[in-house]
């Protein structure tokens, strides 16, 4: 799970901390983060609530935690208990609590690199739209300056602008053997 929701909102060192009923919450049809607030933005005016969501391609990860080994029969009144209990969502296998930066851990444990590369997900998905469109990427992560846009965007900027010129000298070419 923590390899499959993160990139679905944006990462940060506090997720550890998740816990369902005060900061995710089941409602129509999906888990929703509720009231939840970044530490790194949080007394930004405007930045206080982030509304995301988990996808839901990704909630089975979720509903996995909820219910162990028990039949999914049970999953509405073990969502009920998690919330009214508030259950964290990391957990170990032996159901004690995961360390500050777990998340992130995971992800270096299987990719080679932190957590940060979900929002460089984030950017990249963006930018394929647009460029203007990785501001809605700043939003999307949390960043609030500008610095964050072009550390993240630059080198797909690059490749981006290389592989135009590219296709551009290669029409060019065509047009001589037409």
């Amino acid at each position: 799970m923590a390899i499959a929701v993160p990139p679905l909102t944006p990462l940060r060192r506090e997720w550890h901390d998740l816990r369902f009923g005060r900061d995710l919450v089941w409602t129509e049809g999906r888990y929703r983060l509720r009231d939840y607030k970044l530490r790194k933005t949080r007394h930004r005016p405007g930045r206080e609530e982030y509304p995301g969501s988990v996808h839901p391609n990704a909630q089975h990860f979720v509903d996995a935690r909820l219910l162990q080994d028990d039949d999914p029969k049970y999953l509405d009144a073990l969502r009920e208990n998690a919330e009214q209990q508030e259950w964290p969502l990391f957990v170990h296998p032996n159901g004690t609590l995961v360390a500050e930066n777990y998340v992130s851990q995971v992800w270096s444990s299987e990719f080679g690199t932190g957590a940060h590369i979900c929002r460089s997900i984030v950017y990249d998905v963006v930018f394929a739209l647009s460029e203007d469109a990785t501001l809605a990427g700043m939003v999307m992560n949390d960043h609030t300056s500008q610095q964050a846009r072009t550390r993240y965007t630059g080198d797909r900027a690059k490749q981006a602008a290389l592989a135009a010129a590219s296709k551009e000298i290669d029409g060019i070419f065509d047009a001589f053997d037409a």
